[in-house]
């Protein structure tokens, strides 16, 4: 009965799609459209019995299917070419689905004049056009290499995100089966990239990683931000809203240890760690503090960690008649301190270089230094066998107090912190714009060697945030922001291993 029933059904759309009325019932084939079966999120199978054989030759047949009942060659369809089959064909259908969507199916053939469709099956699509990752390779991987994913519907892949870094991991290729990834460099561990295919979905891949930044627990927070450290001993000093701090990595403590007198603690705040310089000689620590209720005197302090005593050192006044300054950086070579400093006046500006005398406590105007420190937010300066070597404006410069020249050395990437480890300056620092004194991503991390005026990158951290970094002995520390733990951490790197 079921199948007498279907034939009825069958010959009643086939008559109305009869283009030549002279053919008999018995030159078409008689065909049903059986149940969907395999349906997963890859696709669906679609099934047809050939109950009879037409007398015409059959040109094409296949399936058509859409979400109103009835569907024709107009909705969605695959071509299965001429009918070389005598009791069934099928076909694994991938394409033209949704989620959780509910399709009609109907079978079809086709002779040179005429369209026969067959019944109709109802069936709820479970396709999906997420990636599907099957494997990894290597694991674990370095740093800087290239990973191979594979898996399936990996062209739908748009973007590839390492969560711990909150930074984008670079697409070297990819097809639809395989994905091929450079690691960026973060910390050593396991990490999880979030992969976001093309409808915005995600899904995440846990990556264990071999890099040169090792996690380090630490339990203290830092409270300032890209702001330097001067290293006196076993000790770390840096200076914070008018608060001299201490900080002891061996013993992991951090603490206070003195504040600024009350006029210059709010100028030091005021201002910000921008505009306020300071570096150590032995354990005296100096500050220079830009005074604007001055109009144009420093506040230049020093105070000796080791005898806990404060002294005020002579302002200096580069040009009279000047309406503010600034200072930009600051270092030592023997018993001079050196100054740079940004002089305002009316519409004019001039950058100068001044020199002060521990001995003498005597100021003294060196030259005029604009073209060096033109971008003046970025800069530092490291003293090596008796010369200081300045990083500012992408060029090292090397300076000899002996003739106050300045000689132009190499191009690279500006940091802000400085130091010298086993006659190699280490650069390092955030990338900023300038403009705005704000983070890009990762930062910058050069080895200088002063005997060959050679640069040479080393593995760079591509943290969005990274709050600070400092060296201490052969160690270059970095405060940086994990996007999986939601918190500031500690990673080091080991110079020794280079």
């Amino acid at each position: 009965m079921r199948k007498i029933f279907l034939y009825i059904s069958v010959a009643a759309v086939m008559f109305s799609c009869i283009k030549d009325a002279k053919h008999s019932q018995q030159n078409y084939p008689f065909f049903i459209t059986q149940p969907v079966i395999n349906i997963d999120d890859t696709g669906v199978t679609f099934i047809g019995s050939i109950e009879r054989q037409g007398k015409e030759p059959i040109v094409d047949h296949g399936f058509v299917w859409g979400i109103a009942q009835n569907p024709t060659l107009g909705n969605s369809h695959i071509s299965l070419g001429v009918l070389d089959a005598e009791n069934e064909f099928q076909t694994r259908v991938t394409y033209d689905l949704k989620t959780n969507e509910a399709y009609y199916v109907r079978a079809y053939m086709a002779t040179n004049d005429y369209v026969i469709y067959g019944n109709q099956q109802l069936f709820t699509s479970l396709w999906s056009s997420a990636p599907v990752i099957e494997s990894i390779d290597p694991q674990p991987v370095k740093v800087g290499s290239i990973v191979s994913i594979k898996g399936r519907r990996l062209n739908n892949i748009r973007d590839i995100l390492s969560l711990e870094a909150f930074a984008y991991v670079e697409i070297i290729e990819k097809n639809d089966t395989e994905v091929k990834i450079k690691i960026p460099v973060i910390k050593e561990g396991w990490s999880t990239l979030e992969i976001r295919d093309t409808e915005n979905r995600t899904s995440l891949l846990p990556i264990d990683i071999i890099s040169p930044w090792k996690s380090l627990d630490l339990p203290f927070e830092l409270s300032n931000r890209n702001t330097p450290f001067c290293n006196y001993q076993d000790k770390l000093y840096t200076l914070y809203n008018g608060i001299i701090y201490q900080l002891d990595i061996q013993n992991k403590i951090y603490q206070p240890i003195t504040m600024l007198s009350e006029l210059t603690s709010d100028w030091a705040i005021l201002y910000s760690n921008k505009y306020v310089k300071y570096f150590m000689i032995e354990d005296n620590f100096y500050i220079c503090i830009p005074n604007g209720a001055s109009y144009g005197l420093e506040l230049f302090h020093c105070y000796n960690v080791t005898t806990n005593t404060w002294e005020i050192l002579p302002s200096y006044l580069p040009i009279t008649n000047s309406f503010s300054t600034t200072p930009i950086s600051c270092f030592s070579i023997g018993d001079k301190l050196y100054l740079v400093v940004t002089v305002y006046r009316s519409n004019q500006s001039e950058t100068v270089l001044v020199e002060y005398d521990t001995s003498t406590k005597i100021w003294k105007q060196i030259s005029d230094v604009g073209h060096i420190f033109n971008n003046w937010f970025l800069c530092t300066a490291t003293i090596y066998n008796g010369k200081a070597y300045i990083n500012s404006n992408d060029r090292i410069w090397e300076f000899d107090n002996q003739t106050y020249l300045f000689q132009e050395k190499s191009h690279y990437t500006t940091g802000i912190y400085s130091h010298v480890y086993n006659d190699k300056i280490y650069i390092t620092g955030n990338n900023f714009r300038p403009q705005f004194s704000d983070i890009i991503a990762g930062s910058c991390f050069f080895e200088y060697d002063p005997k060959t005026d050679q640069v040479k990158q080393l593995p760079q951290l591509n943290y969005a945030d990274i709050a600070s970094m400092f060296f201490w002995e052969n160690f270059l520390y970095a405060y940086v922001y994990s996007g999986e733990t939601k918190k500031y951490e500690y990673v080091v790197f080991d110079l020794s291993e280079l």
